[in-house]
């Protein structure tokens, strides 16, 4: 049943279709005249809930009318949406593995991708300035790490710092940064040896400078930003 059906043109039973007397004139009981009144919001009634059994039910959407859009010529919900599932099928259907041509899914073929200039360990960015997305270089990489300074293996050295200990450290480049924290119990040993605040780094290496040799090994924990 279209959902048109169910409007209603003009109420079977109205005031106006009755006499100023119509129990006298129209001969009509009290119950006659009760149902009379009752009849319109009994219509009203029907013709209400036969709308929504209509939405509710599975060809709701068929009786829902719409404006059509571009494209689909469907003029109710349930068209419009069959439509726009047929064209999505096919779209899907049109891109089959092995079918796209090389290099058809690359970045750099997006209109709001700018990669130009990628290098190793780059990520992607978000530019408000241009609307697209860019090719940044993250932050420097932090390698972690424990060792010991040693008390033995020390030898002269130039400058302010008579003395130096070479220690083997692997992973690190001379173009590293090295902190260097040392364990809360290396404080008073570093302190008697004059123990340089700065450090060099190597290859492998890390290199220390003090005034006297330390008269005990002592811990540290460090940090490589490379």
């Amino acid at each position: 049943m279209p959902l048109i059906s169910n409007k209603i043109t003009a109420f079977a039973k109205t005031h106006r279709m009755l006499d100023r007397r119509p129990n006298t004139i129209n001969g009509m009981t009290y119950q006659q005249l009760q149902d009379w009144y009752d009849s319109s919001p009994e219509e009203l009634r029907v013709a209400l809930n036969g709308v929504i059994d209509l939405l509710v039910s599975t060809s709701g959407a068929a009786n829902v009318g719409m404006t059509p859009i571009t494209g689909v010529s469907a003029s109710t919900v349930q068209g419009t949406l069959e439509a726009i599932k047929t064209y999505i099928d096919l779209q899907i259907q049109g891109v089959v593995a092995g079918s796209l041509p090389e290099g058809a899914l690359n970045l750099s073929n997006a209109p709001d991708v700018n990669v130009t200039g990628v290098a190793d360990g780059d990520a992607l960015v978000w530019d408000t300035t241009t609307s697209k997305w860019i090719t940044f270089a993250p932050q420097a990489k932090v390698v972690k790490g424990t060792s010991t300074i040693t008390s033995t293996g020390w030898e002269a050295a130039t400058g302010d710092y008579a003395r130096k200990l070479v220690l083997t450290v692997s992973g690190i480049t001379a173009t590293d940064t090295v902190r260097i924290t040392l364990d809360k119990d290396a404080h008073d040993i570093a302190q008697a040896a004059e123990l340089c605040p700065t450090n060099e780094s190597g290859t492998d290496t890390i290199t220390f400078y003090a005034k006297t040799d330390p008269t005990a090994a002592m811990d540290f924990s460090y940090e490589v930003v490379k």
